[in-house]
This record gives structure tokens, sequence and C-alpha cells, in this order.
């Protein structure tokens, strides 16, 4: 979503065309470049050192699949608590008779409730990250075009 955003604010800059990978290979030169013709600038108008690049860690820091496998090694390492509370030889004592069906419904909540809670702490931990990779992005092309319209308008 925020990647498809950010593309579509390129797209009348360098194209319609642009692709997230394409970013991180835009050089100095490019950037100034399809800037300068986007604001109808001269060639030489905008010197391309004002631009900084996108490095391929940036791109990487905005993507999900950055932070995948730790999501996955979270969910790993619960598996086997959950499986012991919900149908291991603990929630097969728990379940003893009557009296015990309240047991067994109590530790199957509880299981869940740990799962849970620690998923979501991991998967709202990566969000972030992944969240400030995004807006780092975004504030960079924002220079881009703070930089190319300080020429501009003087």
């Amino acid at each position: 979503m925020y990647q498809q955003t950010i593309l579509d604010s390129l797209a009348p800059i360098f194209g319609p065309d642009i692709t997230w990978e394409q970013l991180s290979g835009l050089s100095h030169e490019d950037i100034s470049t399809a800037f300068s013709g986007h604001y109808g600038l001269e060639e030489g108008d905008l010197v391309p050192s004002m631009f900084q690049t996108i490095a391929p860690e940036m791109l990487n820091a905005a993507m999900y699949k950055t932070y995948s496998p730790e999501v996955q090694a979270t969910q790993q390492s619960l598996l086997p608590s959950l499986y012991k509370n919900l149908g291991g030889e603990g929630a097969r004592q728990s379940s003893g008779g009557f009296a015990g069906s309240g047991g067994y419904k109590r530790r199957q909540d509880e299981a869940r409730d740990v799962y849970g809670a620690s998923m979501v702490d991991t998967l709202t931990k990566v969000r972030g990250q992944q969240t400030q990779g995004i807006s780092n992005i975004q504030k960079l092309i924002s220079d881009w075009h703070e930089s190319a319209q300080n020429i501009t308008y003087g």
C-alpha cells in the first residue's frame, strides 16, 4: 500500500513504469535530470550532488519481507508451547472428567492469550520498523522536491 503510494507520487517525474526495485538504482544524475524536467528547469540548474540517492537498505527497511523471518521465528518458537497446552499431555491432564473440563477451557484460553499477545507484540514491532523505513524514503523524496522547488521558486 505505502510502496504503491510512493511509486504513484514518482510516476509523473520518472514515468509510469517506475518500480520499487528501480528506486535504489537511481543515480544523483537521474534524480537531478528528472526533477529538472518536472519543474521546468534548465539542465544544470539542479546540481546532482543536491540529491541523496535511495540505498538498497532503505528499500529493504520498507518491505515486509525483510521482517518476515522474524515473524516466522517468533511463531515457530511459540508453537511447541501452544501445541502442548492445546492438545498435549498437559491438556489431557487438565481435562480429566467433568470437574476438569473448566480447567481445560481455561488452559486453552491462557495458551491462546500468550500466543496471541506474543504475536501481536512481534507484528506491532515489525510494522513500526517497516513504517519507519517507508517514512525515511518519503522524507528523502520530499527533500528532492524541496531542493528543486527552492531553485524553481527562489
